[in-house]
């Protein structure tokens, strides 16, 4: 068996706890490949070596004298060096920092040092093969990884070396230049390693026992995630779970690698393990939770929007022109949002304004700023009913309805409610059993339209039913009025195949439409209540 292990910063802070990686690699013979990360914080307050590396690099470039603060670093390492008694001198390795520092070799080259240090004390400890990133991954002009010439070079390299240390973060360009990856990005190296070595096994060690089921620092001892997907770790990982990074996971689902996150501290718990899929039965319904701050929401309005071929086209063509990816696109029959990262719009927001203008000629475009996405996401959602349900229940809804009027608030609970409804349409709840035109099985991705009259939509997208020899295309929703009206009298009916739901409240009559009973049913356990308030289903 051959593993692949890379500790983070906090694992290699000091001697103390080199000591630990150590004891932690030398206990399990497969534990082939080491990838550390520069050294990070000792204690509160401190600071990690590769931020006083980017500090002394723009003292650098201002034309500062850098030499006491490389003497600094370089105190860092010679302290962890002491610590495990080794007869080791990385002044030739500092004399040479120094002068490329003044010789201004970019961000990139200062930052990557940190781990390329510690590479060298990890092996001159270990007794490993110390082998430079640089020469071995590569980067092409436009910051992507060389995926052919890495996997083929870093092959070559490690082929007949039986232990390594190949320090994380970095690589080159073709020009010889360090190029480094985002930051975090020790994570990808060790899974470019796995991948290139065909390991069994890829362990990242870090300072938490796996992956948590939320943010700790909002739920108190929140539970271990024992077995997690690719694709559910992504989620969390792109939503603000930083474990691992984000990247990490695409060379290792290539190869079917598996992941072990471990905590350094407490080697004998076992952790979290990633996988591509599983039989394993999960614990939880909802495998994790996850939020991420900084969206901005572009709202259009335009009668008949739905029925203008291109419609949807023409918008995304606005923001691929002004260089802007999008991370959601909810739609009704007459508005259609899309929510972007708000410091990427700011900037940009007026000429997206008027390419929209002159794109489609809305009737109107609002803009809304400070929004938050929130996940879900567990692959048992799919075997259990009314899970959203109980989301929902979950709200403040008391603090919504006082904040209702404030439009801001009114917008992030829309955003929360669309994430979390398409959330639950990737974990295979509402899977289809419709045939399309094609032939092909379909999927009905739930979406939530929060209208400006006050009516929070939970949809079904249009699909197209085959009924008898006639196609009929409709949209599923509940519709619950978000203002002091309660809702009086839930009435069912039906008419052929179509089954309706029919909702009073104060004389206006609100439709549940749908023509499956076995989606009818997950549905009304939404709406078929008595007493709604605002917000009040689940």
């Amino acid at each position: 068996m051959k593993k692949v292990v890379k500790f983070g910063g906090s694992s290699l802070a000091s001697a103390e706890q080199f000591k630990k990686v150590g004891d932690i690699i030398r206990s399990d013979e497969s534990r082939r490949y080491v990838v550390p990360s520069a050294p990070g914080k000792r204690f509160d307050g401190d600071i990690k070596v590769t931020d006083m590396l980017y500090e002394c690099y723009r003292a650098a470039e201002k034309g500062e004298k850098v030499a006491g603060k490389i003497k600094k670093i370089q105190a860092r390492y010679q302290e962890i060096i002491d610590g495990l008694g080794l007869d080791l001198k990385l002044d030739e390795q500092f004399a040479e920092i120094e002068k490329n520092f003044i010789a201004q070799a970019g961000s990139d080259y200062a930052a990557s040092r940190g781990e390329f240090l510690n590479g060298i004390v990890m092996a001159n400890y270990l007794g490993y093969t110390f082998v430079d990133p640089a020469e071995c991954i590569f980067f092409e002009d436009n910051g992507n990884l060389d995926d052919e010439m890495t996997y083929k070079k870093l092959a070559e390299r490690l082929e007949g070396i039986d232990h390594a240390v190949i320090p994380g973060f970095y690589g080159s360009l073709h020009d010889g230049s360090v190029k480094t990856f985002s930051r975090g990005g020790s994570d990808v190296t060790g899974s470019i390693v796995a991948k290139a070595i065909h390991a069994d096994l890829y362990e990242n060690w870090t300072d938490v026992s796996g992956m948590l089921v939320t943010d700790p620092r909002i739920v108190d001892n929140p539970a271990v995630i024992e077995t997690i997907t690719y694709k559910e770790l992504r989620e969390l990982a792109y939503m603000g779970a930083t474990v691992l990074h984000e990247d990490a996971i695409f060379p290792l689902r290539q190869e079917g690698i598996p992941i072990n996150i471990r905590n350094t501290n407490r080697p004998q718990d076992k952790g979290t393990v990633i996988v591509e899929s599983t039989c394993y039965k999960p614990a939880y319904t909802i495998t994790g939770i996850a939020g991420r701050k900084g969206f901005a929401s572009i709202n259009i309005e335009k009668d008949m929007m739905n029925s203008e071929i291109g419609f949807g086209r023409k918008v995304l063509q606005v923001f691929e022109d002004n260089g802007l990816s999008f991370e959601h696109m909810p739609s009704g029959i007459d508005t259609l949002t899309v929510y972007v990262h708000q410091s990427e719009f700011e900037e940009k927001e007026q000429n997206i304004i008027s390419g929209l203008h002159r794109a489609v000629a809305p009737d109107a475009i609002d803009l809304e700023a400070d929004l938050a996405l929130i996940a879900v996401v567990g692959r048992g959602m799919r075997r259990n009913r009314g899970t959203a349900g109980r989301i929902f229940s979950a709200l403040p809804i008391r603090r919504i309805e006082q904040m209702v009027l404030r439009k801001e608030a009114l917008h992030a609970f829309h955003v929360f409610l669309c994430f979390l409804a398409v959330a639950l349409a990737a974990s295979g709840q509402h899977k289809a059993d419709q045939t399309d035109r094609s032939g092909k099985r379909g999927d009905v991705v739930a979406r939530v339209h929060l209208a400006d009259h006050g009516k929070i939509c939970l949809c079904g997208d249009r699909a197209e039913h085959r009924i008898g020899k006639s196609d009929v295309r409709h949209t599923t929703h509940i519709c619950i009025l978000r203002n002091q009206h309660r809702i009086r009298r839930i009435a069912g009916k039906r008419k052929g195949d179509q089954q309706i739901l029919r909702c009073h409240a104060h004389g206006k009559l609100i439709e549940i439409a749908c023509f499956r009973r076995k989606e009818l049913r997950a549905i009304s356990d939404l709406a078929k209540r008595k007493a709604h308030k605002p917000g009040e289903y689940g």
